[in-house]
C-alpha cells in the first residue's frame, strides 16, 4: 500500500515532536542539551518512542538511541553522563541520549539532609554546555516543577541549553464535559422552538452537528448535515457558499465511513463550484481536484484519478512554484497514482522532486518526508525486479 501525503494542520504536541526531531537531527555529533518539560508519564513515553523510532528509521543517519535514568538516591547528572561515555557504541553510530527519572526525585528534606531534588540542582549548577567529550545530543526530561527550579537554581546550566520543548496532555475530560453540556442545551432549544423550516433553525442544526463532530459522534452528525444541506439547497441554492461548505463536510463523512457513492456527486459539485469562481480560485480548485482524485483512488478508478491529480499539480506549480510544500504534496500523490498504475518511469521523478522539497522545507525526520521516502523505496524496489 502506497502512502499518500495528506494536507492539513497538526496538533500542538505533534508539531513539538517534529521540532524536537529537527533539533536532534541538526545536533547529531555535537554536544547539545535539549530540555523537555512534561508532567504526564504516558505522554512522555509516547514522545520518546516517537523520536527514537523516527531517528532509527532513517538508515543514512546511523543513530544509536540510548536511555539512562538518574539515580534517585544520589542524583548527579555528570555521573549519569559519564556512564554513557564509558559505554560508547561502535564509532560508526551517532548517539542520542535520553535522560529520565528527574521528575521522580523527592523534594522532602529528612533530618536536615539535602533533598534528592536539591542534590540534582547542585549537580548541574556549574555544568556548562557544550560539554567537552560529550559529542551527542542529550534529551533531558523534567517536570514543570523541576524546570522552574533549574531556571532559578542553576542559571548557567539553564542558559546553556540548546532548546526547551514542552508537552501538555490535552484537557479532554474538561472539554468533553463542556461539549456535552452545550449539546444538551442545543438539543433542548431545538425541541422547544417552532421554526423548524427556517434558515435560523438550519443554522442551529448545523451548530449541533458541529458539536457532535467534535465528540466524534459521526452517526449523529451525518443526518443533521443531510437535513441542513437539503434546507440550504432549497432556500439558498446549490451554489451558495453555505450550501457548498455543508456539502463538503457531508462528503468527508461519507468518505470516512466508506459511502463513496454518496460522497462522489458532492465532490464533483465542489469541483464544478471551484471552476466557476472567476480568477484567483486556482488553489481552491486544486484542493477540490485533489479530494475528488483521492476518492476515485479509494473507489479503484485510477484512470479517473490520474488527470485530476495532474491538473491539481499543474495549478499548484503555476501559483506556488516547484519548491513549495503543497506542490510537493501534489507531486507525491500524482506519483502514487502512477505507481499504482504501473507507470514506474513517470512516478520516479515526481517522488524524487517531492523528497528534495520535503528534505529542505520540513527536514529528513518529518513524518511527511518519511512517507515520501518510503514511497520512493517501494518504487525503486519494483524497478530493480
Amino acid at each position: 500500500m502506497i502512502d499518500v501525503v495528506f494536507e492539513g494542520g497538526a496538533m500542538t504536541n505533534a508539531s513539538q515532536v517534529e521540532k524536537l526531531l529537527r533539533s536532534i537531527e541538526s545536533g547529531l555529533g555535537k554536544s547539545n542539551l535539549f530540555v523537555v518539560v512534561c508532567d504526564d508519564p504516558k505522554l512522555r513515553e509516547s514522545v520518546i518512542q516517537s523520536y527514537e523510532e523516527a531517528l532509527q528509521a532513517v538508515s543514512s543517519l546511523e543513530v544509536d538511541c540510548c536511555r539512562s535514568a538518574i539515580d534517585l538516591i544520589h542524583p548527579n547528572l555528570k555521573d549519569t553522563l559519564s556512564i554513557l561515555l564509558n559505554t560508547q557504541s561502535s564509532s560508526q553510530f551517532q548517539r542520542v541520549a535520553t535522560i529520565v527519572g528527574v521528575d521522580e526525585l523527592l523534594t522532602l528534606r529528612l533530618d536536615g539532609e539535602v533533598s534528592p531534588q536539591d542534590q540534582f540542582f547542585a549537580s548541574v549548577k556549574w555544568l556548562k554546555w557544550p560539554m567537552v567529550g560529550l559529542e551527542m545530543p542529550i534529551v533531558l526530561w523534567v517536570s514543570s516543577e523541576v524546570a522552574a527550579g533549574l531556571a532559578q537554581e542553576a542559571q548557567d546550566f539553564w542558559s546553556g541549553r540548546s532548546g526547551v520543548f514542552e508537552f501538555k496532555p490535552s484537557p479532554i475530560a474538561a472539554v468533553e464535559q463542556e461539549l456535552r453540556q452545550t449539546i444538551e442545551d442545543c438539543e433542548r432549544s431545538l425541541r422547544l422552538v417552532a421554526w423548524s423550516e427556517t434558515l435560523e433553525f438550519a443554522g442551529r442544526l448545523r451548530e449541533l452537528a458541529t458539536f457532535y463532530e467534535a465528540m466524534e459522534w459521526g452517526e449523529k452528525a451525518v443526518p443533521l448535515y443531510e437535513r441542513v444541506l437539503a434546507m440550504y439547497g432549497s432556500a439558498l441554492g446549490d451554489r451558495h457558499p453555505d450550501t457548498v461548505q455543508v456539502a463538503e463536510l457531508l462528503a468527508e463523512w461519507y468518505e470516512l465511513t466508506g459511502r463513496y457513492g454518496l460522497a462522489l456527486p458532492l465532490y464533483v459539485q465542489s469541483v464544478e463550484m471551484a471552476r466557476s469562481v472567476p480568477g484567483g480560485g486556482e488553489l481552491a480548485l486544486a484542493t477540490a481536484l485533489n479530494r475528488l482524485a483521492y476518492l476515485h483512488r479509494l473507489m479503484g478508478d485510477l484512470t479517473l484519478a490520474l488527470p485530476l491529480y495532474q491538473e491539481a499539480l499543474s495549478l499548484r506549480r503555476s501559483v506556488l512554484g516547484d519548491d513549495d510544500e503543497v506542490t510537493a504534496t501534489s507531486a507525491n500523490n500524482l506519483a502514487g497514482c502512477h505507481l499504482a498504475m504501473g507507470n514506474y518511469a513517470l512516478a520516479l521523478p515526481l517522488y524524487e522532486e517531492a523528497l528534495v522539497v520535503f528534505d529542505v522545507v520540513l527536514g529528513r525526520l518529518h513524518s511527511r518526508t518519511q512517507v515520501v521516502r518510503r514511497n520512493l523505496l517501494v518504487l525503486r524496489s519494483r524497478l530493480e525486479r
